[in-house]
């Protein structure tokens, strides 16, 4: 059986996906507030090992947290982040459908 992680093309669609999603969420007046203090320069890639992470690839975003901060560390590739977001991943933003 296929992961989700598999069916979304892998670290390169998630890549792609996550990609995406950012354009559009800076694109949004209302949900571009969210990032009005800034954002990391790899948010992006950040965020694609994230929902990779989530959706059953591989555990690159939880291992390096030692070099993450402390806001960061709290929630972050815990079992019940990673659950939440993949049950509610696909309806956490009116943005979809995200790949151009």
């Amino acid at each position: 059986m296929q992961t989700v992680f598999e069916a979304a093309g892998g670290n390169d669609g998630l890549r792609r996906l996550a990609d995406a999603w950012h354009r559009r969420v800076m694109a949004d007046d209302v949900v571009a507030h969210a990032f009005s203090h800034g954002f990391h320069p790899q948010h992006v890639e950040r965020l694609a090992a994230y929902w990779a992470e989530a959706l059953g690839g591989p555990t690159t975003y939880s291992i390096p947290m030692v070099t993450r901060p402390p806001s960061s560390r709290c929630t972050a590739g815990t079992e019940s982040t990673m659950k939440w977001i993949a049950v509610r991943l696909p309806a956490s933003t009116r943005l979809w459908p995200m790949w151009d």
